[in-house]
C-alpha cells in the first residue's frame, strides 16, 4: 500500500481546499444529501409514475418501488453507509431495466462512492437520532458507525479529492471524443447547439442573438469550447496550482449553472452543482461568534437549541453566562445586560439582540427564507421593538430553570476511521480508473476489448462493464454532431377530436420540449415530465430518425413506428385514468415530421421547417 500512501501525500500537497472542521463538513453534507435526495426521488418517481401507462413496464414495479424506497432511506439517512452502497446498485439496475440511462445518475454514483465513509449520517439523519439514543435496539447502528469510523480532516479531504478525480477522469474521456468531432474542432458546437429548440430552453433568444451579432456569437462559441477543453483536459493537474484551482472551480460552477438553465440535460446539472458544493465549498470560513446566553432562561435555552441545530456552518459557539465570567470581564460587559439581550462576540466586534440575529440569518443559508422579514424588521424598527418586548418579559412568559450544561459527545461513537478503509477505497477507484480509460478511450478501447477476448478473458468484460456503470464511469458522448442534428428532424403528435386537432404536449411546433403532465417544469428537468418519456422513448426516437429514410423508419415493425405506437398507447391510458371525457372525444391521432437544416447549414433560412412525413392513426 506504499504507492497509495504516496498518492495520498501528493493529494495533501495540492491546492485542493483544506478541511477546517470535520463536524461542520459532515453537517453540510447531510443538508446537501436532503436536497440531492429530493431531486433523485423526483426523477425516479416520475419514471415509475409514467411506467404505469406503458404495458411493457408493468412487470418492473418491484424494481421501481424498491429503488424509490432505497432513495427514501438514503435521503433521511437511515443506515446510511449501507444504504448508500445499495443505492448505487439500485439506480444502476433500475436504469438498465427501464432503459433510461443518463449521465446525471453516473455522476451521482461517483459522488456516492466517495461519500460512503464520510460519516455524514451523524447529523440531520435518522441515524443521528439513534446514535444519540440509549435505547439498546439501536446498538446495531452504533456498531455500524464504529466499524466505518469517522474520518479526520486529511482523510475527508482525500475522499473529496477522489470524488473530484472521478469526475475529472470521465470528463477527460468525454473530451477525447470531442476531439474527433468536426464542429467542436471548428468552434461551432455552441454556435449550432444553443439555437436548437430541442436542446436549449431559450433557443429563440439565441437565434435572435445569432442573427443580430453573428460574429460575436461565433467568438463566444470559440471561447466556450476553448475554456471547456482546458477545463476537461487539465482539470486534475490544475489542482496543484493556486490559480488553476480557481479556474477549475469558477469554470465548473459556471458551466453547471449555465447547463441548469440553458441546456436541456435532465437532472445532471443538479447533481453536478450539489456534488461540487461538497467538494469545493468549505464551512466555517469565518471566525465564529461566541454567543452568550442566559442559561437560567427557558426561552433563551430553547432559542439556543434551535440555533445549535441549525448551526451547520459553525457560525456560532454557545457559551452560557454562568461560565463566561472571564469573557464578560475582558470585554467590559455587564452580566445583567447580557442576560437581557443575548450578545455575540467575534474578535473586537460585539453584537447584541436583534443585530446579532440579523447577522446570523444572513450568514446561515438555512435561514435565508427569513431574510426579507429581518430586513423589514431592521429598517422599520419593528424587529427591535418585538425583540425588546420578548427579552424584557422572557422570565414572565417562559419562566426560569435550573442550570444545566451541554452534554459532551460520547467518544465511543466517534472512532477514527481506519486508514485501511481509505486505502481500500483508493485502490478500488484506481482499478476503475485504469479499466475505464482502457475500455472507453477512442480507438484504444476497442483494441483492449479485442485483445481481452483473444486471450480467452472475454468472460471478464460483462462484470467489468457493470462495475464501471455502478461506479459512475460512463463516457458522456454529448454536444456532438448527432446531438446537434436532433433538431433537424422532429415530430408533432396530435389528437384528432370532434373539435379539431389538439397537440399532445410532448414536442411543440418549433421542436422544443413540452412537459406532458403539467404546464411548468419547476426544476428545469426538461424531460417531458418523466425520464421514461425522454430517455426511453422520445430521445431514442429522435436519434434514430437522423439520416434514416423517414417512411421506412416509421414502418410499424421499425423503431420509429413502434415508438409512436407506444406514445399513443401511453396517451390513451393516461387520459382514460385522468381525463376520460377527453379520451371519449378523440377520433384518432396524426403524426407530422418536420425537417430543417439548423445543424448542416449556416444560411439564414436554416431554421425554416418543411413537412416531410404525415401519418394518421385510428383510435
Amino acid at each position: 500500500m506504499k504507492p497509495i500512501q504516496t498518492l495520498h501525500n501528493l493529494i495533501l500537497k495540492s491546492a485542493f481546499p483544506e478541511i477546517r472542521s470535520v463536524e461542520y463538513e459532515q453537517r453540510k453534507q447531510s443538508i446537501i444529501r436532503w436536497i440531492l435526495g429530493f431531486f433523485v426521488m423526483l426523477r425516479f418517481s416520475e419514471i415509475v409514475y409514467a411506467a404505469q401507462y406503458l404495458p411493457v413496464y408493468e412487470d418492473l414495479n418491484l424494481i421501481g418501488f424498491g429503488t424509490i424506497a432505497i432513495i427514501f432511506l438514503f435521503t433521511i439517512g437511515l443506515f446510511l453507509p449501507v444504504t448508500t452502497v445499495l443505492l448505487m446498485f439500485a439506480v444502476t439496475i433500475f436504469e438498465q431495466h427501464y432503459r433510461c440511462f443518463t449521465l446525471g445518475t453516473n455522476i451521482l454514483s461517483t459522488y456516492l462512492f466517495v461519500s460512503v465513509l464520510s460519516g455524514s449520517g451523524r447529523y440531520y439523519s435518522a441515524d443521528a437520532l439513534m446514535l444519540r439514543s440509549s435505547f439498546k435496539l439501536f446498538n446495531p447502528v452504533k456498531a455500524l458507525y464504529r466499524i466505518a469510523g469517522n474520518p479526520d480532516k486529511n482523510q475527508l479531504r482525500i475522499m473529496y479529492f477522489l470524488g473530484f478525480v472521478s469526475y475529472g477522469v470521465v470528463s477527460l474521456c468525454a473530451l477525447s471524443y470531442h476531439l474527433f468531432d468536426e464542429n467542436w474542432m471548428n468552434g461551432l458546437t455552441p454556435y449550432l447547439f444553443f439555437p436548437a429548440a430541442y436542446l436549449s430552453t431559450y433557443f429563440q433568444f439565441f437565434r435572435d442573438l445569432q442573427e443580430a451579432v453573428p460574429g460575436l456569437f461565433h467568438v463566444m462559441s470559440v471561447v466556450a469550447i476553448l475554456g471547456q477543453s482546458l477545463f476537461q483536459f487539465f482539470m486534475i493537474p490544475l489542482m496543484w496550482t493556486k490559480y488553476g484551482k480557481v479556474f477549475v472551480i469558477f469554470w465548473g460552477f459556471s458551466f453547471f449553472t449555465a447547463s441548469l438553465f440553458l441546456i436541456n440535460l435532465s437532472y445532471l446539472p443538479h447533481v453536478e452543482v450539489l456534488s461540487w458544493l461538497v467538494y469545493f465549498t468549505r464551512v466555517r470560513k469565518y471566525e465564529p461568534y461566541v454567543l452568550l446566553y442566559d442559561d437560567r432562561c427557558n426561552f433563551c435555552k430553547r432559542s439556543v437549541s434551535v440555533l445549535r441545530f441549525l448551526n451547520f456552518n459553525g457560525l456560532l459557539e454557545f457559551v452560557p453566562i454562568s461560565l463566561s465570567a472571564e469573557l464578560l470581564k475582558k470585554h467590559n460587559l455587564d452580566e445583567t445586560e447580557v442576560k437581557v439581550w443575548m450578545y455575540g462576540i467575534r474578535g473586537n466586534e460585539i453584537l447584541k439582540g436583534y443585530d446579532l440575529y440579523y447577522k446570523v440569518v444572513f450568514r446561515n443559508p438555512l435561514l435565508w427564507l427569513l431574510v426579507p422579514f429581518f430586513i423589514i424588521g431592521k429598517y422599520t424598527g419593528l424587529g427591535y421593538r418585538i425583540y425588546a418586548a420578548i427579552a424584557r418579559n422572557r422570565y414572565k412568559i417562559f419562566g426560569t430553570c435550573e442550570l444545566t450544561y451541554p452534554k459532551q459527545k460520547e467518544s465511543n461513537y466517534e472512532p477514527v476511521m481506519a486508514a485501511a478503509w481509505l486505502k481500500g477505497t483508493t485502490a478500488i477507484l484506481l482499478c476503475l480508473y485504469v479499466t475505464y480509460l482502457s475500455f472507453q478511450l477512442p480507438i484504444v478501447g476497442r483494441q483492449v476489448r479485442y485483445y481481452v477476448g483473444r486471450v480467452h478473458l472475454g468472460f471478464l468484460l460483462p462484470p467489468a462493464d457493470f462495475a464501471l456503470v455502478w461506479g459512475g464511469f460512463v463516457t458522456p458522448i454529448v454536444f456532438n454532431a448527432a446531438d446537434i442534428k436532433l433538431n433537424e428532424r422532429y415530430f408533432n403528435l396530435y389528437r384528432i377530436t370532434d373539435k379539431g386537432k389538439e397537440l399532445v404536449p410532448l414536442i411543440d411546433e418549433a421542436g422544443g420540449r413540452l412537459d406532458y403532465f403539467r404546464d411548468a417544469d419547476y426544476f428545469y428537468f426538461c424531460n417531458h415530465g418523466s425520464g421514461l418519456l425522454y430517455f426511453s422513448l422520445i430521445l431514442q426516437y429522435e436519434r434514430g430518425m437522423i439520416d434514416q429514410p423517414v417512411e421506412e423508419y416509421h414502418d410499424p415493425d421499425n423503431v420509429g413506428g413502434g415508438t409512436i405506437k407506444n406514445l399513443i398507447v401511453f396517451d390513451k391510458r393516461y387520459l382514460s385514468e385522468n381525463e376520460p371525457d377527453k379520451l371519449d372525444s378523440i377520433e384518432g391521432y396524426e403524426l407530422i415530421v418536420y425537417e430543417n437544416e439548423c445543424a448542416s447549414s449556416l444560411d439564414e433560412d436554416r431554421f425554416e421547417n418543411q413537412v416531410v412525413y404525415r401519418q394518421t392513426f385510428e383510435k
